[in-house]
Parts: C-alpha cells; sequence; structure tokens
C-alpha cells in the first residue's frame, strides 16, 4: 500500500486495493478476532483487520461490539427485559444505543433487532409502516401538540386537508414585498400573491 493511500485518518481501508468478505463469520474467523483484541485490545482495529484477511477493521470492530465481546449477554431476551425495551422505545423513540444502556448487556443491534422482531409486532396501532418516533403521538394516533409546524401544514388524516382548504379558502390572501439588496424600502415593489386553492 503506498504511504498516500494509507494516510488521511478515517479508518484506514481507503488505499486497500483486495475485496472484502460479506460471507457469514467463521470461527476460525472469531477466534483470530478474540486473539487480536488480546495483542492490541478493542481500540486498533486497523492492527486487528491485518490478521484477518478479507475482513475490513469496521467489520472486526462491529463483530466485536455486537456479537463476541465478553461483557454481551447472548441468552433470550426476558420478560422484563422486553418491557424495558417497549417503556424505553416510547420514551427515547428508536435512539437504540440509549435504550441498550439501560440494559445490561445487550448490545444497540439486539436491542433494535429484538423490537423489530417481535416487540414491534405485539404493540396496539403499530403496523408495518408504523410512526419512526412512537414519542411523537399520543395514545389516540393524533400528532403530538409540540410537533414541528410542517406536520400542521401536512395533516396526518385523510380529508383533512380537503376540510381545511374549504374552511380557509377566504383567508389565503399574502401581501409579499421584494426588494433589492441597497434599495430603501421606499423604493421596494409590493406583491399581492393570491392563493386559490
Amino acid at each position: 500500500m503506498s504511504a498516500a493511500a494509507g494516510s488521511g485518518g478515517g479508518g484506514g481501508e481507503e488505499g486497500r486495493a483486495e475485496c472484502f468478505k460479506k460471507t457469514p463469520w467463521t470461527q476460525e474467523e472469531d477466534e483470530a478476532l478474540r486473539r487480536g483484541v488480546r495483542e492490541h485490545g478493542a481500540k486498533n482495529w486497523d492492527a486487528i483487520a491485518r490478521a484477518l484477511p478479507g475482513r475490513a477493521s469496521k467489520s472486526c470492530r462491529l463483530r466485536w461490539c455486537q456479537h463476541l465481546a465478553p461483557e454481551l449477554d447472548s441468552r433470550p431476551f426476558t420478560a422484563e427485559e422486553d418491557a424495558e425495551i417497549i417503556q424505553k422505545q416510547l420514551e427515547f423513540g428508536n435512539k437504540w444505543a440509549t435504550i441498550a444502556r439501560h440494559l445490561r448487556g445487550r448490545s444497540d443491534n439486539a436491542v433494535k433487532n429484538r423490537w423489530n422482531s417481535t416487540l414491534r409486532k405485539q404493540q396496539p396501532g403499530l403496523g408495518a409502516h408504523d410512526q419512526e418516533d412512537v414519542a411523537a403521538a399520543d395514545g389516540h394516533g393524533q400528532a403530538a401538540p409540540d410537533l414541528p409546524a410542517c406536520l400542521e401544514l401536512f395533516p396526518l388524516k385523510a380529508g383533512v386537508m380537503e376540510e381545511e382548504a374549504a374552511a380557509a379558502e377566504d383567508d389565503v390572501a399574502t401581501g409579499l414585498t421584494l426588494g433589492l439588496p441597497g434599495l430603501r424600502e421606499a423604493d421596494a415593489v409590493a406583491v399581492d400573491l393570491t392563493l386559490s386553492l
């Protein structure tokens, strides 16, 4: 690898000409990864990846952090953990790393997978295309009052937009004053824009 290809920070993968595997990890690779972490620590992923031909440093880091780290709990989720995930998902939305901090020994990826594969489907009112952030809605599916203004402009329920447009038909006239930089206010041109729905 040339000196220019390996410099610049940001992972060190940019200059490599080899192809990386997109195959499941083998037991031999897992053991080599464990050896690499023992030798280099769980920080020097470039050095660890050099001992694993075809595996990128990011892939090694993710494999370690999500599957092999000794502090991870690989047993099935308990009912108490499921209840905690549901409660924290309502509180934090889909911030899986934040939720995982409340569950000892569970990675953010494991928590996210548990939610998406099992728990979300058990929640009443949440379908395949549920809201991205459950915390942004109240129990009746109405938008929470502190939502961004763009959600007020584009109502979520069918038919609401047509009803509001018919009711507000007379209130839509808007005045706009246009001016160029450096012009005085007296020289600006007033333009009347009327929007008809």
